[in-house]
């Protein structure tokens, strides 16, 4: 009998070391998927930050190009809406506007510019361009200085600052002799400066009527 009851207790206690052992088999192998789950946790999570980042440079990269593509635009925008002389000369006067019949000149000094064939005929003498009536008492001369815009109205007094088809510019106005003369300095962006002269009788009539036409001759001016 006590040898059986030995044999049961050896047995027992075998059946429990093997619970054991097998116990703390599963374990390791919970540890190791945890681990392995873990792993392969943090290998996801890396490879998605990759992505993002990836995705984030190639956002970055792409609003990069698209600024340069506008900016780009922007540059072959300027340049398109350069200024241009216009196909009509429109005269305002006393709040109404009135085509007048021209023609446009097209100059070697660099400018077209379009002038009212019914008062002026075009012609180049003294290194300038003159646009002259028959008595020659009112014109307008356009003649180009060698300087920059800057140099050229350094030395001027009581001008007004204006602009000329879209040019910066200054100008001044003075009667002289009987005439009143508008004389414009045109800051076309180069190393010369245009300078634009009307004149034409002082009286009312004249200034109430031509002049208004020579200004707007002036406003057609455009460097080629």
């Amino acid at each position: 009998m006590k040898k059986e009851k030995i044999k049961n207790i050896i047995a027992i206690m075998a059946v429990i070391f093997v619970s054991i052992l097998v116990l703390a088999g599963c374990g390791k192998k919970e540890d190791n998927n945890k681990t392995e789950n873990n792993t392969i946790q943090n290998q996801t999570t890396s490879i998605e930050n990759k992505g993002e980042n990836t995705a984030s440079k190639e956002e970055k990269n792409n609003t990069t190009k698209e600024d340069s593509t506008k900016n780009s635009s922007a540059s072959e925008s300027t340049t398109k809406n350069k200024a241009t002389t216009p196909g009509k000369l429109v005269v305002n006067r006393e709040g109404m506007t009135d085509e007048v019949t021209s023609k446009e000149h097209s100059s070697s000094m660099g400018y077209t510019m379009r002038y009212a064939t019914d008062y002026f005929k075009a012609s180049h003498h003294d290194d300038a361009d003159w646009f002259e009536d028959d008595n020659s008492e009112n014109c307008v001369v356009v003649e180009k200085e060698n300087k920059s815009y800057s140099k050229a109205i350094a030395s001027i007094s009581n001008y007004k600052k204006t602009t000329v088809n879209g040019y910066e510019a200054v100008y001044t106005s003075r009667f002289v002799e009987g005439q009143h003369e508008n004389k414009y300095y045109v800051n076309t962006g180069s190393d010369c400066t245009y300078i634009i002269t009307t004149s034409c009788q002082g009286d009312t009539e004249h200034m109430e009527g031509l002049e208004h036409i020579m200004t707007a001759m002036v406003q057609t001016f455009a460097t080629k």
